[in-house]
């Protein structure tokens, strides 16, 4: 008697747990598709002063694609070095990637408890700094490019979307520091894009 009611219970309770959704999967952030910036140096160096904390309100380390990785392939995508020989370099350097989680007040009575209210907002900034820097160290030209974006998400959000709402973070801190950045070098590093 027991195994004929366990079969169906069982049944039931697989069922229930395949009903949730499979973690979403999330690209890489790349460039490729963008027109690349070609420089007259002998390499493009990549480096990072910015430094995860890991713990809260910091929040990036735990994005899909974090900023920094983004900003990181934004570097390697766009910019190219053309002169093997030159006695200069591009030192693109990442001086800020950071994500702060912001708990929201929530309303509480009837007007709590028939809305959905927004919990969290997700503060975010990322800056660069990108420089030609000649063999004895001197910096000869040197741009900076800072963005932010915001974005608050509902009270019971699912993983799936909340995971969706970073990745929206990272994509928009990307793209605005690329086209801030493909402005001030086409406007400051001549004589050094081809």
């Amino acid at each position: 008697m027991i195994s004929r009611l366990a079969l169906p219970l069982s049944a039931l309770l697989l069922a229930a747990c395949s009903s949730a959704p499979p973690p979403a999967r999330f690209p890489d952030l790349h460039f490729t598709d963008e027109q690349p910036i070609e420089l007259a140096v002998a390499q493009v160096e990549v480096a990072s002063d910015f430094q995860p904390t890991f713990r809260a309100p910091d929040v990036e380390h735990e994005f899909a694609v974090p900023p920094q990785r983004a900003l990181e392939n934004l570097a390697r995508d766009r910019y190219h070095p053309v002169a093997p020989t030159a006695d200069r370099r591009a030192r693109f350097t990442i001086e800020d990637a950071s994500v702060k989680e912001v708990k929201l007040p929530l309303a509480g009575g009837v007007q709590g408890a028939l809305t959905t209210q927004q919990s969290e907002r997700y503060d975010a900034h990322a800056a660069v700094k990108f420089e030609i820097v000649r063999a004895d160290g001197f910096v000869e030209r040197t741009v900076l490019a800072e963005a932010t974006a915001t974005r608050t998400v509902p009270e019971g959000i699912t993983l799936n979307d909340r995971d969706q709402a970073w990745y929206d973070i990272t994509r928009s801190l990307a793209r605005d520091i690329d086209a801030q950045l493909a402005r001030q070098v086409y406007a400051t590093f001549p004589p050094y894009v081809h």
